[in-house]
């Protein structure tokens, strides 16, 4: 998605608009929009709703905002004109999320992408956006260990083995499956991870709302 001048002036404009209407040194919170009891410089918890605001470019922004926020950073993509409207930019009378802007980033970066090395993070990252968007993400979480695999396949022995490992905090269905060995293309054929019937898949259940599996080298 390009930033067009009407997305920059647009901006500008929601740049007036709020340091007509709000007190710089208490901002509102981003998601209920109380004041704050002062313009914090790092992560608060605001003290009307309890949710987390985190702060960035000088802007203070949802979970939600921040993750995707993040993922354009880790792009090198500009990101600062977009916060001037935190929730939602427009362009051609449609708006777009920062979301939006870090899902159709991703998806282009990845489409000309080679690296292994590098998909593995991509997809890993789309995967954060779609539990955002309160999608499943197991399908790019599958595509980032695929990704990993063939990554091993590359530098490893024909014969080489990898192990499904389960991270601290785990399920029961993946803890049962840790340890299993498999040779590196049955891994690749059958990519296990994530592991299907993991309860952690119910991404609003916790903060990294997905199988805590991956393969590891023995």
């Amino acid at each position: 998605m390009a930033f067009h001048p009407i997305r920059i002036l647009l901006a500008a404009a929601g740049a007036i608009w709020y340091s007509a209407t709000h007190d710089p040194s208490h901002p509102p919170c981003p998601y209920c929009n109380e004041p704050l009891p002062e313009k914090p410089e790092r992560t608060i918890h605001c003290e009307s709703c309890g949710h987390r605001v985190h702060v960035r470019a000088g802007q203070h922004l949802t979970d939600y905002d921040t993750r995707a926020v993040d993922i354009l950073k880790s792009l090198g993509q500009p990101y600062r004109s977009a916060l001037v409207l935190p929730s939602m930019m427009w362009e051609d009378g449609r708006g777009h999320s920062l979301n939006d802007i870090a899902r159709e980033t991703l998806d282009a970066v990845i489409a000309r992408t080679d690296s292994c090395a590098a998909l593995r993070r991509l997809y890993y990252d789309r995967a954060r956006i779609a539990a955002a968007e309160g999608r499943d993400p197991a399908a790019f979480l599958r595509e980032s260990a695929r990704a990993a695999l063939l990554e091993w396949k590359r530098v490893l022995p024909r014969d080489a083995t990898v192990v499904v490992s389960p991270r601290p905090g785990a399920c029961d269905v993946c803890r049962a499956v840790g340890g299993r060995r498999l040779r590196l293309d049955a891994a690749l054929a059958e990519n296990v991870v994530p592991i299907a019937g993991c309860t952690m898949l119910r991404f609003e259940a916790c903060r990294h709302p997905w199988c805590r599996c991956f393969y590891s080298r023995p």
